[in-house]
């Protein structure tokens, strides 16, 4: 019988707590650098190898910043569009820009070497030609990316040369050529206006836009052919400029942009008071200082008035408010002036009531208010008028009337405080409440997308303008 022999137990040697608290803490930093690096979006951006002096310039990024990649993935994923699509979203766009797909399989022959950013710009002509597109594509593989385009590219998608791992894409070789020389020389990042510009949008989302207003609606509208309107809206904004980026937050989208060079506008900078209305209203709008917009269109309008026939339904409305006391244009712009908020809201029927609350009382305002009131009782129309503290309040019905003049409500909704940022210092906004409106037009819509529309839940326009420009922001909230 051999003995019992108790060895000694092995003590587990333990390590100091700060030693493993380092250890763990250095893995998480780690962690985070290389989950950073993953969705940081860095390196080379279409901007770089596009060339200055572009008329205006997209860009769409699949590879943003790491915030902004997180919450795209958030926001698609509540559809399920997005989740039965199973494919590349980078296939979808190409093909939305025209690529031919006929005997192409995307899988094979685009996918391999397509890379995750895509820019478009378009350059002035030479004196001689139309302005020409340049596209870049971000890439993997030139070879096998000269071979792919070939088989996809539209008819004017037929010159390709590379830069820094960009295919640039042009309707001729030369052109491509020439758009890569530049770009060596001076890119689109160098362009003075177009790097102010961006600096000041800041954070550039997964899409972005710039560029020059007149000139791009020159490129595609004839000013001598295409009305006067057209002729002074090219003239007056040849020189101003946009700037915008597709952005995600939280549960919504948003457009957030800036306009620069923009000549004085007629319409006088004023507070809105779209937050006053009834916490059931449906849409919303509010701006100031249209008088001086009607003042300044009234004579085309009085010219186009005068060339018809007088018993046309717009000159019998004319001699109409006449015979009532109203004339054109005086009696309009006293009925506009100020800050103007038009609202819109359906009644427990389904029925629509809606009406205006002109902030801004004048006499003469008071008189359009009292002339309108008789035109629309002699008529048998209903109608119904009153006054709030500073102005006037006009409506479908005088129950609709009383309510407007309340001031309760809207403030207070979360989706309209969402919707509307910086609000206190807007000069315009627009609020349309989807939610409210679903019951309306959802039956219209495919039932294969229903469900996906149904998220949306409101939409926001609010912005600031100034003497030589401003900002806006467009933002669709999501259920």
């Amino acid at each position: 019988m051999e003995p019992d022999i108790q060895r000694p137990e092995r003590r587990r040697r333990r390590w100091p707590r700060f030693v493993l608290i380092a250890v763990v803490a250095s893995a998480a930093v780690a962690a985070g650098v290389y989950a950073t690096a993953l969705l940081s979006g860095a390196g080379t951006q279409p901007q770089d190898v596009l060339p200055a002096g572009a008329l205006g310039y997209v860009r769409v990024d699949f590879d943003p910043a790491a915030s902004q990649k997180m919450a795209f993935l958030r926001v698609a994923g509540k559809f399920a569009a997005a989740k039965r699509q199973g494919g590349d979203p980078r296939a979808a766009l190409l093909k939305a820009l025209g690529a031919d797909a006929r005997g192409v399989d995307f899988d094979r022959d685009v996918m391999p070497w397509l890379g995750d950013r895509m820019g478009m710009a378009l350059l002035p002509s030479n004196g001689t030609t139309e302005p020409s597109r340049v596209l870049a594509i971000q890439v993997t593989d030139e070879a096998a990316a000269r071979t792919g385009i070939g088989k996809v590219g539209k008819p004017w998608a037929k010159g390709i040369a590379f830069l820094d791992d960009y295919a640039i894409v042009a309707e001729t070789q030369p052109q491509a050529e020439a758009a890569v020389a530049q770009a060596r020389k001076r890119p689109l990042t160098e362009d003075d206006a177009f790097k102010a510009d961006m600096a000041a949008l800041g954070e550039p989302g997964v899409l972005s836009f710039w560029g020059y207003a007149g000139k791009l609606m020159r490129s595609v509208a004839e000013p001598a052919t295409s009305g006067a309107g057209a002729a002074y809206a090219v003239k007056a904004f040849d020189d101003s400029r946009v700037a915008g980026a597709l952005r995600f937050t939280g549960d919504h989208a948003e457009i957030t942009g800036l306009t620069r060079g923009i000549p004085g506008s007629p319409m006088r900078p004023g507070p809105v008071h779209i937050e006053e209305l009834p916490a059931s209203t449906a849409l919303a709008v509010s701006f100031s200082g249209l008088d001086e917009v009607v003042t300044g269109a009234w004579p085309d309008a009085r010219a186009v008035l005068d060339r018809q026939d007088p018993a046309g339904p717009d000159r019998r409305l004319v001699a109409e408010l006449r015979r009532y006391g109203i004339d054109l244009p005086d009696d309009l712009v006293a009925l506009v002036g100020g800050n103007l908020t038009f609202a819109m809201e359906y009644d427990r029927r389904g029925g629509v009531r809606a009406g205006i609350v002109k902030r801004s009382y004048s006499p003469k305002a008071e008189e359009v208010r009292l002339e309108l009131r008789r035109l629309y009782a002699d008529r048998g129309i209903p109608f119904g008028s009153g006054h709030v503290d500073d102005g006037i309040v006009l409506a479908s019905s005088q129950e609709y009337s009383n309510k407007l003049g309340q001031r309760r409500g809207l403030a207070k909704d979360p989706a309209f405080q969402e919707a509307l940022p910086g609000l206190a210092t807007a000069t315009y906004a627009c609020y349309l409440d989807l939610d409210r409106l679903e019951k309306r037009y959802l039956p219209y819509v495919d039932q294969s997308i229903r469900r996906d529309v149904a998220r949306f839940r409101a939409i926001g326009l609010s912005g600031r303008t100034g003497e030589q420009g401003g900002t806006f922001t467009v933002r669709l909230l999501l259920n």
